[in-house]
């Protein structure tokens, strides 16, 4: 059983990073085409470190947080 769910865990992960990977090429697809916007790059960034944390890299999370808040905090 715990054999099952972790082949299901993987898959699901697997399906995710495909997804994420997909998305990805989409966006630098249109920042090779021109679009240099901070709303674009924020997108590329957080969908990286979401990428890199499913790849375990966690810590990706945070940092890209830290690059891309855009608050005014001390």
């Amino acid at each position: 059983m715990e054999d099952s769910s972790a082949r299901e865990a993987a898959r699901e992960r697997a399906a995710e990073v495909r997804a994420l990977t997909h998305r990805l090429e989409a966006l630098y697809a249109l920042q090779y085409a021109g679009d240099r916007t901070t709303r674009l790059a924020a997108r590329v960034a957080r969908l990286e470190a979401l990428l890199a944390a499913l790849q375990g890299f966690p810590d990706a999370m945070a940092d890209a947080a830290r690059r891309t808040c855009t608050c005014r905090h001390g």
